[in-house]
């Protein structure tokens, strides 16, 4: 019986770190920490989330800020008899650096788009250029660079891409010229007849023809008008005048420049 509160306490003492044992888990005392972090992991997600959304809707809303208009350099051309992939002329704005300050600023420039015959031997056809202005100088007045957009040419029904096209604005008197080849010749449709000044009067009228060499095969531009073509500028509102020979010679010709 002496021994009785030694193994009374021992008992009380083993009760008691068993209890500890078990109820630290049962309580959830530890879990609170980690009950934060899940929290704290959970608001990261909804931020990610809630950013993600942010950036979605602000992705949507820059394309649909994006400008979709039809570029008119782009389209597939105005309906036309021959199939041309004919396009709405565009008023180019080009910047005019003039060192002699006699025009310096911006100048409006429509494009100059053409229908023309074509004619060689036993062939005639029809040819579309769209010449696009493109940049600007000045000599004396500005003058207009310009580049080829589509140039084709319709013979026997089928279209097909002219070669080596090129339009020359023609200096301050407006001369201007297309150049092209076909075949196995070079042509340069220009003009026949000037008021005085050496000023045309008219839309190119007629062809010279050339070589592959550059040497003169025919000079079709004298005063005689040995070769004949005719050429229409499409209007800014799309539509060509009609496609008939309509040249005269100029009202004031002093002379016959040949």
């Amino acid at each position: 019986m002496k021994s009785f509160p030694r193994y009374f306490f021992s008992s009380l003492w083993f009760i008691f770190m068993a209890w500890t044992i078990l109820w630290t888990p049962l309580c959830g005392c530890s879990s609170d920490h980690s009950a934060a972090d899940s929290d704290g992991d959970a608001d990261t997600d909804a931020d990610t989330d809630a950013d993600s959304d942010t950036d979605s809707d602000s992705d949507t809303d820059a394309d649909s800020d994006t400008n979709t208009e039809p570029d008119s350099d782009t389209d597939t051309g105005l309906e036309n008899e021959w199939g041309f992939a004919i396009k709405t002329p565009v008023t180019r704005t080009l910047n005019c650096d003039d060192p002699e300050d006699i025009f310096d600023g911006e100048w409006e420039v429509l494009d100059r788009n053409w229908l023309c015959t074509f004619e060689e031997g036993n062939v005639e056809g029809v040819l579309y250029v769209q010449a696009i202005p493109t940049e600007c100088f000045v000599l004396m007045s500005p003058q207009a660079v310009f580049e080829i957009g589509v140039a084709q040419i319709w013979i026997d029904g089928e279209v097909s891409s002219l070669t080596d096209v090129g339009y020359d604005y023609g200096g301050n008197h407006q001369n201007d010229s297309l150049s092209f080849t076909y075949g196995d010749l070079a042509y340069s449709y220009f003009h026949s007849s000037y008021d005085v000044g050496y000023h045309s009067c008219q839309n190119m009228d007629c062809a010279n023809v050339f070589d592959m060499e550059g040497a003169l095969v025919e000079k079709g531009c004298g005063c005689e008008r040995t070769r004949p073509i005719i050429c229409v500028q499409q209007q800014a509102d799309g539509t060509f005048p009609e496609l008939i020979d309509t040249f005269e010679i100029c009202e004031y010709a002093a002379e016959c420049y040949d």
